[in-house]
């Protein structure tokens, strides 16, 4: 497999957001320069898996990052985000009739500010 060498720029201008992103935890910026560097003598398809999985994990609560180190694969791989489980879904009908009938409610309840705020109780905060 032919791996395009990323330039020493590429690697320092990655290893530069990394060291500015974590300034007081030394530990991942050496542990993303020991993967850059596996990545480098990695000759077999297990070990481009592996420093992905711990690139991955490294960096799970930084996107930016996580994309940013595919410039360093080589191709056929590639690391990708997982979607999102919170992803807003297309309304359907019933979303639309509960909709409507919490606005019954509190058109009903508008006369009585004591009551409003009892239902509000129970309403998801968002809603409130």
């Amino acid at each position: 497999m032919i791996i395009k060498r990323q330039s020493t720029r590429d690697v320092r201008g990655y290893l530069q957001i990394v060291l500015n992103r974590f300034p007081d935890n030394r530990e991942i910026y050496d542990k993303i320069t020991k993967l850059l560097k596996d990545l480098r003598l990695a000759r077999v398809r297990s070990a481009y898996n592996d420093v992905i999985s711990k690139v991955s994990q490294l960096f799970k609560e930084h996107k930016d990052l996580l994309l940013g180190f595919n410039k360093f694969l080589p191709p056929g791989y590639k690391i990708t985000l997982p979607k999102d489980q919170t992803q807003r879904r297309k309304p359907e009908f019933r979303d639309a009739a509960e909709f409507i009938n919490k606005v019954k409610v509190l058109y009903a309840l508008r006369d009585h500010q004591d009551l409003c705020v009892d239902f509000a109780a129970f309403l998801p905060a968002r809603y409130r």
